[in-house]
């Protein structure tokens, strides 16, 4: 690629970045594919979500932009004795919000995407994918109950696509996943705000944490890590260590795409994207199980049958959606025509 294709490619990228971050901020529905994964949260916010579960996005700053760029991003100077230093952009009238503004987003990992271009690039493939199932025949998927060969039709209002690497070794995003399922360590905020810092400003875990270090115990979270580092400068590699986390090289990308159901007609709107996200999954696609109102009452009265004609309850089929996986059968309302399709392992 050319400079000159390079930045058009780029140019368009971040026009396309604005355009989306600013309709998905005026949306006010829910969606938050580039306020919590855009490119702008930068690795820093995406680490401490992945710590904290605290998100790069929040209803004071719905771009995600207050973690990375009013912290980090800032102007870098020298003082009089040649000394690199940081100048803060903002001043003391700007809005700090305190440690109990911040809300949080469940998940074991978190990341977000390394540009601009990179995450039109995912959009594009994942639309021209949702846009695919838009015939009758992707009217209502299968779902096998458990082991049983019960199996019901559901119409397909959500769909999870996963499309594949921009090019061979070239990640969408670099993330952050925990490395236990185990409750994690409570952090503070502002203590992982602390450490990042301590990071990037090349100082030691003892100049950093000197109280943590002085009082350090086998019973505090990172003890093996002070124990044995306190004097040396804070790494990528210490500082995950003693977090508990994993830097994860996300090859993919992830995106979900929801459509409503209008039962009247037995058609859906249109597809539209709820969020999307860098991930180390196969490329694929399936559809994301619903129950809606309906959908539950029919399968109230599929229990009760199944109860009469002394089905044992373990066998009844249930509301909860995690007891169903995806046969690869769509279908249209009819029945007349259908279509079987891989499932993908993460399905």
């Amino acid at each position: 690629m050319s400079v000159a294709n390079l930045f058009a490619h780029k140019s368009a990228g971040l026009t396309h970045h604005e355009q989306k971050a600013l309709a998905e901020v005026t949306a006010h529905d829910g969606s938050h594919g580039y306020g919590r994964h855009g490119y702008q949260t930068g690795w820093e916010a995406q680490l401490i979500r992945a710590v904290t579960g605290i998100t790069p996005d929040q209803a004071f700053d719905p771009r995600g932009v207050n973690p990375t760029i009013r912290r980090w991003n800032r102007v870098m100077t020298t003082d009089a004795d040649g000394d690199l230093g940081l100048v803060d952009l903002f001043d003391e009238s700007c809005f700090v919000p305190e440690e109990g503004d911040y809300g949080t987003g469940a998940g074991r990992i978190a990341g977000g995407f390394t540009t601009p271009e990179a995450q039109q690039t995912a959009r594009r493939q994942g639309e021209a994918i949702a846009n695919g199932m838009n015939t009758p025949v992707f009217y209502a998927s299968q779902w096998q109950f458990r082991t049983t060969t019960t199996k019901i039709l559901v119409p397909m209002t959500s769909i999870v696509v996963v499309v594949p690497p921009l090019a061979a070794g070239a990640p969408y995003g670099i993330g952050f996943s925990r490395t236990s399922n185990k409750p994690h360590p409570h952090h503070t905020r502002e203590l992982v705000v602390g450490v990042i810092d301590g990071f990037l400003r090349g100082r030691t875990w003892l100049e950093t944490l000197p109280d943590q270090c002085r009082n350090n115990s086998a019973a505090l979270p990172g003890f093996h890590v002070l124990a044995l580092q306190k004097n040396k400068k804070i790494t990528m590699d210490s500082m995950c260590d003693f977090f508990g986390i994993t830097p994860v090289w996300q090859k993919a990308a992830k995106l979900i795409f929801r459509r409503t159901h209008l039962s009247a007609s037995h058609t859906h709107s249109a597809w539209k994207l709820v969020t999307m996200y860098p991930d180390d999954s196969d490329p694929g696609w399936a559809p994301s199980l619903y129950f809606d109102a309906p959908m539950k009452t029919k399968l109230t009265q599929m229990k009760n049958q199944q109860a009469a004609q002394g089905v044992a309850a373990a066998d009844r089929v249930n509301k909860d959606v995690k007891a169903y996986s995806w046969t690869g059968l769509t279908c249209n309302f009819a029945k007349s025509e259908r279509r079987r399709h891989p499932v993908p392992t993460w399905a």
